[in-house]
C-alpha cells in the first residue's frame, strides 16, 4: 500500500498551502504587500487574512470586512463614510489579529440581535475608554461584569434588554477562553474541554490540535483525500478520537460557508 506516499505528499503540499503563512526569509508570503520580518507587528498576536477569519466567525467575508475597516457608501452627491467597530489602529487593514478576531465574534452576536453598526461603534468607544484597552470586547471584564457594563455603557444606544441577551451568550463562552493580562488569550472553540485551539502564539494563531500543534485544516484536507480516520490518524499518531473532533470542527465552518 502506498497510501503514506500519498500522505506524505499531501501533507507537504497543505503545509505550503494552509500553515505557515510566511517564507523561510520571514516575510509573509500571502500577502505581498505587507513586507515584515515575522518578529514584528503580529508576533504572538496571531494574523489572519479577513477570508480565513470569516470562514472561522463564520460570516461573510464583505461583511467582516465592513465591521474591522468601516466602508463608504454613495450618498446624493458625494460619498459617506461610516468607521470600523474596531478600535486598533488597523494599519495593516488586510488581516486581523487573535483579539480582533475575537472582538468581531463579539460584534457578530450583536447583530444578530439587530443591534445597529452605528450603535455598536459608539458602545466599542464608551467601552474602551472605560476598560482602557483598544479590545474592549475581548476583555476579561466583559465576562465577569458585562451585563453591568452594557447597562451602563450602552444607555441610549443599546437597549438594556438587547445588551442583557447578548451579554447572556457571550458569557456562555467562558468555558472555551483562556485570559492573560485581562484579554483573551486562547480559545478553545466549541466546548472549553476540545481538543481544537486557537493559540496566538502557535501557528500564528491558526485552528490547531492542541498539544499536538497541528493544523486541524491540514488534517481535515488530508481526510477528504483518504476518506479513512485510521490511516490519517496513524499517520500523524494521533487518536482516531482527535481526529474525528477535528472533522466535526471543520465541517461546522463548511457548513456555515
Amino acid at each position: 500500500m502506498l497510501w503514506w506516499i500519498v500522505a506524505l505528499f499531501w501533507g507537504l503540499i497543505l503545509g505550503i498551502q494552509g500553515g505557515d503563512p510566511y517564507n523561510e526569509a520571514g516575510k509573509l508570503k500571502v500577502f505581498p504587500s505587507l513586507v515584515m520580518d515575522r518578529s514584528q507587528t503580529f508576533s504572538h498576536q496571531g494574523i489572519y487574512s479577513l477570508p480565513e477569519a470569516a470562514r472561522l466567525l463564520r460570516v461573510s467575508t464583505s461583511k467582516l470586512t465592513n465591521w474591522a475597516n468601516g466602508y463608504t457608501y454613495q450618498r446624493k452627491y458625494d460619498r459617506g463614510e461610516k468607521a470600523a467597530v474596531l478600535q486598533t489602529d488597523r494599519n495593516y487593514p488586510r488581516v486581523l489579529n487573535f483579539r480582533e478576531l475575537f472582538e468581531l465574534m463579539a460584534v457578530r452576536e450583536f447583530r444578530k440581535l439587530g443591534v445597529q453598526l452605528e450603535d455598536l461603534r459608539r458602545a466599542a468607544q464608551r467601552l474602551a475608554a472605560t476598560l482602557g484597552t483598544e479590545y474592549p470586547f475581548a476583555s476579561e471584564k466583559m465576562f465577569l461584569n458585562g451585563r453591568q457594563l452594557v447597562a451602563e455603557q450602552g444607555e441610549g444606544l443599546i437597549s438594556l434588554s438587547t445588551g442583557q441577551l447578548v451579554m447572556q451568550d457571550i458569557e456562555l463562552l467562558k468555558p472555551e477562553l483562556e485570559f492573560r493580562d485581562g484579554l483573551v488569550a486562547r480559545w478553545h472553540p466549541g466546548t472549553g474541554e476540545g481538543s481544537v485551539v486557537l493559540d496566538p502564539e502557535i501557528k500564528f494563531g491558526d485552528p490547531i490540535l492542541e498539544e499536538r500543534g497541528i493544523p486541524t485544516r491540514t488534517l481535515f484536507r488530508l481526510y477528504q483525500v483518504e476518506q479513512d480516520l485510521e490511516k490519517v490518524a496513524d499517520y500523524y499518531q494521533i487518536s482516531v478520537e482527535e481526529l474525528t473532533h477535528v472533522i466535526r470542527f471543520e465541517r461546522s465552518l463548511k457548513d456555515a460557508a
